[in-house]
């Protein structure tokens, strides 16, 4: 790792390192005496004040940064004491269902509902105005954990209320599997029978795609086979002899609102209907504003991923389109509005889309051009989100903040115009600094803050210790006359 070994130290500048002293050389003073007086104290009535050491109330990880800073050792707060925990950690919430009843509505309440095949609870968590669609740290919708575990109450009840948006086949980002071929798929430490045809019959009778490829080019029946599930197969082979598979599309209506046909003419002739919300989706990532405004009464609607156009905008850096489109939104989507995942606009702003990989016909100065344009956007986005009440502490369903990701994405200028905000609720957490490392830069930036934040801790007790000791002298001179 890079020689952050007394680095830390240096970073704390020297006026606060005097003030400390200053500091710690006051309140010993006021600890001497509040001592002399109790000493007083004690020969006249044999009582003796109370005194707490400095290291009582400073605390012990306070104390112990604030002697290294003032003997002067080297420390470097990127080697925590806590463990690192992986980027894939679950985050848990809760929301207001009015009349002073506070229902949860995190990811992990869904999830617990759906593991438990509480249908009524899962019903009571979508009338609440809960995200039936929201995804888990695996990549997981409901409607794909149910056919993982073979739930099929729990399954046929995800299938009725639409959840992910687009039918059953919606992938799983982790190895791009669909829902049939979860439940197609032998997995360890689930105990029911695990070779189920209604619960694969179940979903091809709801458009499940036999014929579709996973990420490592299997489709469901080679699962099954692999499996050994010999009932699954002979219904899976049998399906595809007589063909009973029925095609998914569109209705006039879907869950994701009302649906679009597009005027560009598809192979063979035929035109592509969509849902509105994806369509303007599309829009919002190209930064398309003609159609947005042409479709602005539909605003409100998401994209397959839940995904709003101020998240979409924001993801893609389009400053100009989202100054201009938030105006005409804003009452109809919040600006810390989530996605499936969790990712509010915010979030989005420090993410870094896979366009935005180094091209192969780029030049090394050309690409470093290209990103410096792309974070200056941006931040201009982050500036116009912050300005407009974006929550910059939250996090996603994995558990990451709009300042890891991006510390992650190494968009330096971003992650110094979050730690200017002085936010004190803006968390360095084990993903922050584990995300730092790796670049001596972001972790210096890092380590820069976290040190600034520890001294202000640390001056931040001495004061309420001088003022204690004040007060306890005030306390004692009025008490016993002296």
């Amino acid at each position: 790792m890079m020689d952050l070994v007394g680095s830390a130290a240096r970073l704390v500048t020297q006026p606060d390192l005097e003030r400390i002293k200053e500091g710690v050389q006051v309140n010993q003073k006021l600890h001497a005496l509040v001592q002399k007086i109790s000493d007083r104290v004690l020969g006249q009535t044999g009582e003796r004040a109370e005194l707490s050491p400095l290291e009582e109330v400073l605390g012990p990880d306070l104390h112990h940064l604030f002697s290294q800073i003032k003997e002067e050792l080297k420390i470097d707060p990127l080697d925590s004491r806590v463990e690192p925990t992986s980027f894939e950690e679950v985050s848990a919430g809760g929301a207001s269902a009015g009349s002073g009843v506070v229902l949860d509505l995190s990811v992990t309440r869904l999830y617990a509902l759906a593991t438990a095949d509480d249908i009524r609870g899962l019903s009571r968590f979508k009338a609440a105005g809960g995200n039936i669609h929201q995804i888990d740290s695996s990549g997981l919708n409901i409607l794909q954990l149910a056919a993982k575990h073979r739930k099929k109450t729990v399954l046929t009840w995800a299938i009725q209320v639409g959840v992910g948006r687009e039918g059953v086949d919606k992938l799983v980002r982790v190895g791009r599997l669909t829902a049939l071929m979860y439940a197609c798929t032998k997995w360890e430490g689930i105990t029911r029978d695990q070779d189920r045809p209604s619960v694969v019959k179940l979903l091809i009778e709801n458009c499940a795609d036999v014929e579709k490829i996973s990420f490592e080019g299997k489709t469901a029946l080679q699962y099954a086979e692999e499996a050994g599930f010999e009932k699954i197969v002979r219904y899976l082979k049998e399906v595809q002899s007589k063909k009973l598979c029925k095609k998914f599309e569109y209705a006039s209506v879907t869950w994701s609102g009302p649906v679009i046909t597009l005027q560009e003419k598809m192979e063979g002739g035929r035109t592509e209907t969509v849902p509105i919300g994806d369509y303007l989706g599309g829009a919002a990532r190209r930064g398309d504003l003609d159609n947005l405004k042409k479709y602005i009464q539909y605003c409100e609607f998401v994209d397959s991923d839940g995904r709003s156009i101020l998240c979409n905008l924001t993801k893609y850096g389009h400053v100009d389109a989202l100054k201009k489109m938030y105006p005409l939104v804003s009452s109809r989507i919040s600006v810390n509005q989530g996605d499936d995942f969790g990712c509010t606009p915010i979030i989005f702003v420090s993410a870094r889309p896979a366009e935005y990989d180094k091209k192969e016909e780029e030049s090394q100065e050309e690409y470093e051009n290209r990103m410096r344009e792309f974070e200056k956007n941006k931040l201009e986005c982050a500036q116009f989100l912050i300005e407009r009440g974006a929550d910059l502490t939250i996090k996603d369903s994995s558990g990451v903040s709009p300042l890891t990701l991006a510390v992650q994405n190494r968009f330096f200028t971003i992650v110094q115009y979050f730690l200017s905000l002085s936010n004190p609720e803006l968390e360095i957490d084990p993903l922050t600094r584990e995300a730092a490392k790796g670049s001596p830069e972001m972790s210096e930036l890092i380590v820069a803050e976290m040190v600034k934040r520890a001294t202000q801790r640390v001056m931040t007790k001495l004061e309420i210790e001088k003022r204690t000791l004040i007060q306890r002298i005030s306390a004692l001179v009025t008490r016993y006359g002296l």
